[in-house]
C-alpha cells in the first residue's frame, strides 16, 4: 500500500528531526562565536538605481536588472537588485526575483573575490539568510540572497502556505526556483568583483533540498553545501512537522493522483541528483 510505504521509520525520522534542530542550533552559536560583530549600517538610504544588461547567459536569453546600494557597513556593502523570473507565472509579483548582495568594502584593486548563494529554509526566514551573507561578506566573500518562488514580496497574500497545501504547486515552484538559481549565477559571473570561477551555492533545510537539484544542473558552481537538508521526500513530507499541510493535502488525493504526485517529487528529490554532485 501507498500509505505503509510513506509511514514507515516514524520514530526514526523523529530522532532525525530532533537532530538536525541540534545541529541547526549548533551552526548559528558557531555563527556568532566565530568574531561577528553586528553594527549598525554606515548608510541605511537606497542610491540611484543603476541597470545592468547581462549578455552572456546559460541559455543564450540577454536580460537586464536593477542594482543599488541600500546600506554600508565597515566591513561590506549591501546592495538591493530585481531581476525578471525566466519563469512567467500567473501570480505578477513571482514573476520579478528581489535579491540582496552583500560585497566585502576592503578589497585589493583587481582581485576578483569568491561569491556564495544562499537559499533560505522553509519558512522563508530572511533574517537568517542576511546573517550568513553578513558572515561571509566579513571575511571577503560575496553573498547573495533572495525569496524563492512564492516567498516573501514574491508572494500571494496567504504567504508560502500556498506550496504547503498544493503539491503541484510546489513542485512548480522548485523547478522556478532552478531557474532563478541559474539566472543569478548568471549575474554574478557578469559582476566585475566576482571570480566567476569560484561561485557557490548554499541553503538551509529546504534551501538546501532546493540547491542538490540547482547544482546538479548549473556546471558553473564551484562548491555545493546544502545544510540540514535531505533526500527522499515522500518520507520528508510524511514526517516533518513542518510538511503537515501538504501530508494532509497528499492524503485527499485519491490513489492515482497520488501515484502522478510522487513521480512529480521524484523529478525534484536530491537522491536524482545525488551522483552528479560526486566530486
Amino acid at each position: 500500500m501507498l500509505q505503509d510505504r510513506l509511514e514507515d521509520s516514524a520514530r526514526e525520522s523523529m530522532s532525525r528531526h530532533t537532530c538536525y534542530r541540534e545541529s541547526f542550533a549548533a551552526m548559528l552559536f558557531w555563527i556568532f562565536v566565530s568574531g561577528i560583530v553586528l553594527v549598525l549600517p554606515l548608510v541605511t538610504s537606497a542610491e540611484e538605481v543603476a541597470v545592468f544588461e547581462v549578455t552572456a547567459t546559460h541559455d543564450g536569453n540577454r536580460f537586464s536588472y536593477e542594482w543599488s546600494r541600500v546600506a554600508s557597513f565597515a566591513a561590506y556593502d549591501v546592495y538591493a537588485l530585481r531581476f525578471p523570473s525566466p519563469i512567467a507565472t500567473e501570480l505578477e509579483a513571482n514573476n520579478t526575483v528581489p535579491a540582496l548582495v552583500y560585497l566585502p568594502r576592503h578589497n585589493d584593486a583587481g582581485r576578483r573575490i569568491p561569491a556564495v548563494l544562499c537559499l533560505h529554509i522553509l519558512s522563508g526566514n530572511r533574517e537568517l539568510m542576511e546573517l550568513v551573507c553578513s558572515a561571509l561578506a566579513s571575511r571577503g566573500v560575496a553573498g547573495m540572497t533572495f525569496p524563492l518562488p512564492y516567498y516573501g514580496e514574491r508572494g500571494p497574500e496567504a504567504g508560502p502556505r500556498v506550496l504547503l497545501s498544493d503539491p503541484r504547486l510546489l513542485v512548480q515552484a522548485i523547478h522556478q526556483a532552478w531557474a532563478d538559481i541559474r539566472r543569478a549565477v548568471d549575474i554574478l559571473a557578469s559582476r566585475p568583483e566576482i571570480d566567476p570561477n569560484k561561485i557557490s551555492i548554499l541553503g538551509i533545510s529546504f534551501g538546501g533540498i532546493v540547491a542538490v537539484g540547482a547544482a546538479a544542473e548549473e556546471p558553473r558552481f564551484w562548491r555545493v553545501l546544502p545544510i540540514l537538508a535531505g533526500g527522499d521526500l515522500p518520507r520528508i513530507i510524511q514526517h516533518a512537522p513542518e510538511a503537515r499541510a501538504l501530508r494532509e493535502a497528499f492524503a485527499q488525493m485519491p490513489p492515482e493522483k497520488q501515484e502522478r504526485f510522487l513521480a512529480l517529487l521524484q523529478s525534484v528529490d536530491p537522491l536524482r541528483y545525488a551522483e552528479k554532485l560526486r566530486p
